[in-house]
């Protein structure tokens, strides 16, 4: 229904902004755009998306790939401490960083790599960097990720890195989360009961 109405994903920088700010007014608890944002645009556009990250914490994504031959810098913020480096992890030295105008007003930039296994640390540049499977259990759970010897544990919960330090998990397809079209925020026709204080995936 959105591409009937909006046409073709993704859309401009400004309808981007206007569907997180409204998200935000909704009582919205945090947003994970699931898109790249690596490269400039239109000035005033991108500088009216990164200004809408100041009005909700926002998770952008990030990959690996060497064959970028010149990558945005990553921000000293969205690094992890040397003590994650972990054995095995996915390296690179380049990727699909977020442009400094919006990493500079994220809340976390998350490495995507893999769907399956999961990686929840990898090496960038020498670097730990979280992946967004890292940063989004951290904001549902309200806990930070600690490295207890070679495991990861969030809260109590021991997440369990086999020898390469992947995580394999079980699909639960009968699982339904709750979709909205992005034309309905727009549109203002969405309940703040049902958007707030939740964790938002937008893309």
């Amino acid at each position: 229904r959105t591409e009937q109405n909006m046409g073709p994903f993704p859309y401009e920088r400004d309808v981007l902004s206007k569907g997180i700010e409204k998200l935000s007014q909704l009582g919205a608890r945090e947003i994970l755009l699931k898109l790249f944002l690596d490269t400039n645009t239109d000035k005033s556009t991108d500088k009216q998306l990164a200004d809408s990250f100041k009005t909700i914490p926002v998770t952008l994504q990030a990959r690996i790939d060497d064959k970028q031959r010149k990558a945005n810098p990553l921000l000293p913020e969205h690094k992890l401490s040397k003590e994650f480096i972990l054995k095995s992890s996915i390296r690179g030295d380049s990727g699909w960083l977020p442009i400094i105008g919006f990493s500079q007003n994220a809340k976390a930039v998350g490495f995507i790599d893999s769907i399956y296994p999961a990686y929840f640390v990898e090496t960038y540049q020498d670097d730990a960097v979280g992946s967004l499977y890292f940063h989004a259990l951290e904001s549902i759970y309200g806990t930070k990720i600690v490295l207890k010897g070679n495991q990861l544990y969030l809260g109590n919960i021991e997440i369990m890195l086999n020898a390469k330090s992947e995580y394999n998990y079980d699909w639960i397809p009968h699982l339904q989360y709750e979709h909205i079209s992005f034309i309905d925020i727009m549109q203002s026709r969405v309940s703040a009961d049902r958007v707030a204080g939740k964790y938002v995936i937008l893309g």
